[in-house]
């Protein structure tokens, strides 16, 4: 049997690509080259395999930062492939290496037949291949598991491939089916998790569109574009809407909530001015695993081939890559381009450290190799087929060699502890994943305990801390960071932490020692961290997850001046919370009402309107305003909160899961319960029958009579599934009926050769 030259390339690829997986283990499910990247991982994976054999929705995770959405979080995915494997294999580290290798065989595939639509020789498109694949970005991110980076990168190729064919395309049912596909992959490369790849996926495809209309224009091929372009984004924005709408509600609370200066969007760029012979460094690849501008190179060998394809100067995609690499060199270093789009394209004012958008560039550098092959072979004398392959042959081995591929890997490996010896050995929290109460638990040495989320996500345990990239300023900066570390026993309380651990002996009256724990051995060779306590304490001045007060202050005012005077109140020594609940006031209108619910009222700003609804109020005041007094008199402010007497009640807590609970107060009135809730629409109680306030800095009270249920329930992820489904079920609609009308038309062919004269168009070769 004759093979093609297209078959021999793709299965010498596919040699290439088990010999790499079997040379760094992806074969060997029982270890792992990179350890640490699974202490960023691991807590979300776990989450996600909770949620799947438990059948809940991951919407709430209450094993990072206390409690944080999950699937409105951008960085945390659902709808990929390691969901999947996961749920299979109940094993995160074969879901996770069986995930790289599909992604880079995605990978591999798109950028084949991309270079292919470029008109390049299947051997020569294989060069292409080993570029986009193996340059020091994708090499060094392909050994870490679950890198949604890598996997963003991954699907570049495939998404150009569909958008080209579409728009060479002369068949309008061609185009139509092309565009969906292309705006299906990049719905892909949404749902993997890295928003600002997406995002600057999007500006090469808006310039990928405008060098194409430029090359070819023409009113055809302006109507051929706008409809490719339409069809493409409502295919993007009806499969993200699930995972796009619902991020909407934690963006406004979260790190992400307001756009970056520009001097903090650009952070690091690319920068040239490191002398004259600078640019010649990134010649060379490094070790792949160097950081930043480093990965950017892609081998001298594959600068020759590159710089080969200017020879083909009439060809568009020379033209369209050359043009692409310059403006994202152009971006990458902060320019006036970069400015203009941090102004008038949506996303780049959320980035940060703009030189990450150079990791496109071998998208480009992979097509100009292919195209440089190209060139030479054309100019070189035609003396057989062994020739071409052999010299093909020469130049993949260059390039793979040149890169480093096999290179840079010293053959370890961590075993055996698999993760699930690791967490098993570390005593302390298996003894924490063993207790039947609902609370949190704080390593009081380390304020973000990124490694924690591992041990804490496996044994179903609630820290304070998290691993994952972005948070809530309101809890991280201003709570923990701020005033927590000004009475770390009091404000951890209030958090319902009634366990921290440390390395450290304590002599403490609100502190008990529980027990000292073995050390982890595994755990710090393994991942290098110290959360294995060996001391575990009780923290005496602990508060329930949910309690009633006899006591409420309402802190008055805008944002800003709330926050300040509620934690000026919280921080003296007379603030007793278990008899007190500070509640944070912003909104407007104020009614009567509502003011006789609390014992005083702490204004830091006046509401609009509110000034004779004040003189009117039967509390106490502070400051004075009735009397004309400008600021809160001390004295009186201390002798007041003395004069709270009481103690809490707590309330029983049934059918816990992470995203809801019931709760039982002992009796009517103020319920403490110490969640976020308040801070976000999609919380509850009695399914929105009763308001939800923030209160004692990041909790939540309500007024109740009796029993509450508290449930997330997101309007916006209902709305974004809807909108979700409708656009899937249209998609696989239109493929069906549209498989269906081709197989009907080659029936017909096949049965009157002459009967058919137009219809679908043959395969053309590119220019």
């Amino acid at each position: 049997m004759k093979f093609s030259e297209q078959q021999v390339s793709l299965a010498a690829l596919a040699i290439l690509l088990l010999a790499f997986w079997g040379f760094y283990g992806f074969f060997d499910f029982s270890s792992t080259n990179q350890p640490s990247e699974l202490s960023f991982y691991y807590p979300i994976q776990s989450f996600l395999m909770e949620a799947a054999h438990n059948g809940f929705f991951p919407h709430w995770i209450p094993y990072q930062y206390g409690g944080i959405p999950f699937f409105a979080n951008a960085q945390n995915t659902v709808f990929r492939f390691f969901t999947l494997f996961a749920f299979f294999t109940e094993n995160i580290l074969v879901a996770a290496k069986l995930e790289v290798m599909v992604m880079m065989l995605i990978g591999a595939l798109g950028m084949f037949f991309l270079a292919r639509e470029a008109a390049v020789r299947p051997a020569l498109s294989t060069l292409a291949v080993l570029v986009f694949l193996f340059n020091p970005f994708a090499l060094g991110r392909s050994l870490k598991p679950g890198d949604e980076f890598l996997f963003a990168y991954l699907y570049v190729p495939l998404i150009f491939l569909f958008l080209v064919k579409a728009l060479k395309s002369e068949a309008w049912r061609t185009q139509v089916r092309f565009a969906l596909l292309a705006g299906l992959t990049m719905a892909l490369q949404f749902h993997v998790g890295y928003l600002a790849l997406v995002i600057y996926t999007g500006f090469l495809v808006a310039l990928f569109f405008a060098l194409w209309n430029l090359f070819s224009l023409s009113k055809e091929t302006l109507k051929k574009s706008a409809l490719v372009a339409v069809l493409f984004l409502v295919v993007v924005a009806g499969l993200a809407a699930v995972k796009l709408l619902p991020l909407t509600e934690f963006s406004k609370v979260s790190s992400l909530a307001d756009k970056r200066s520009l001097i903090d969007a650009k952070g690091q760029f690319f920068d040239m001015n490191w002398g004259l012979f600078s640019p010649l460094k990134y010649l060379a690849v490094p070790d792949a695993t160097a950081p930043g501008q480093e990965q950017i190179a892609v081998g001298f060998v594959g600068w020759i081939l590159a710089l080969c394809a200017l020879a083909s100067w009439r060809n568009k995609y020379v033209w369209f890559s050359v043009i692409s690499l310059f403006a994202l060199y152009l971006v990458a270093t902060g320019s006036g381009l970069f400015t203009l789009l941090w102004k008038y394209f949506p996303g780049f004012d959320r980035q940060h450290h703009i030189f990450r958008i150079l990791f496109l560039a071998p998208l480009f550098w992979a097509l100009l190799v292919a195209l440089g092959g190209q060139a030479l072979d054309t100019r070189l004398p035609r003396r057989g087929p062994w020739r071409f392959a052999a010299i093909t042959a020469v130049l993949a081995v260059a390039l793979v060699l040149t890169m480093g591929v096999f290179t840079t890997y010293d053959g370890t490996r961590f075993a055996p502890y698999e993760m699930n010896e690791m967490i098993e050995e570390n005593a302390l929290f298996s003894y924490l994943g063993n207790q039947s109460e609902v609370f949190r638990v704080h390593d009081i040495d380390d304020s973000i305990g990124t490694t924690a989320a591992v041990f804490a996500s496996a044994n179903k345990v609630q820290i304070v801390q998290g691993s994952t990239n972005i948070w809530m300023p309101a809890y991280v900066n201003e709570y923990l960071w701020s005033v927590m570390l000004k009475d770390p026993l009091k404000f951890l309380g209030m958090l319902n932490v009634k366990y921290v651990y440390s390395n450290l002996s304590f002599r403490d009256p609100n502190l008990r020692l529980v027990k000292e724990f073995s050390p982890c051995e595994s755990c710090r060779s393994l991942l290098g961290n110290l959360d294995d306590g060996p001391l575990l304490y009780e923290n005496l001045r602990a508060l329930p997850r949910a309690y009633t007060v006899d006591h409420a202050i309402l802190a008055l005012g805008d944002e800003s001046t709330v926050k300040n005077a509620a934690y000026w109140l919280m921080l003296r020594p007379e603030f007793n919370p278990r008899t007190t609940v500070v509640v944070f006031y912003s909104g407007e209108p104020l009614d009567a009402k509502f003011l006789g619910l609390f014992d005083a009222v702490i204004v830091g700003a006046l509401p609009k309107g509110s000034e004779e609804l004040l003189r009117s109020y039967p509390g106490r005041l502070f400051p004075e305003l009735r009397r004309g007094e400008p600021s809160v008199n001390e004295s009186d402010i201390a002798a007041f909160l003395s004069s709270l007497n009481g103690t809490f009640e707590e309330a029983a807590i049934s059918g816990y899961t992470p995203n809801g609970y019931v709760v039982t107060p002992k009796k009517p009135g103020w319920l403490v319960v110490s969640e976020k809730f308040a801070f976000f629409e999609a919380w509850k109680a009695n399914a929105g029958a009763l308001p939800l306030y923030r209160a004692n800095g990041v909790g939540t009270a309500l007024l109740v009579q009796d029993k509450v249920t508290l449930s997330y329930e997101s309007a916006t992820f209902k709305r974004g599934a809807w909108i979700s489904a409708i656009t899937l079920i249209l998609l696989m609609g239109y493929f069906a009926y549209e498989t269906q009308h081709r197989y009907s038309r080659l029936q017909r062919k096949e049965d009157n050769p002459e009967s058919i004269t137009g219809g679908e168009e043959t395969a053309r070769p590119g220019p």
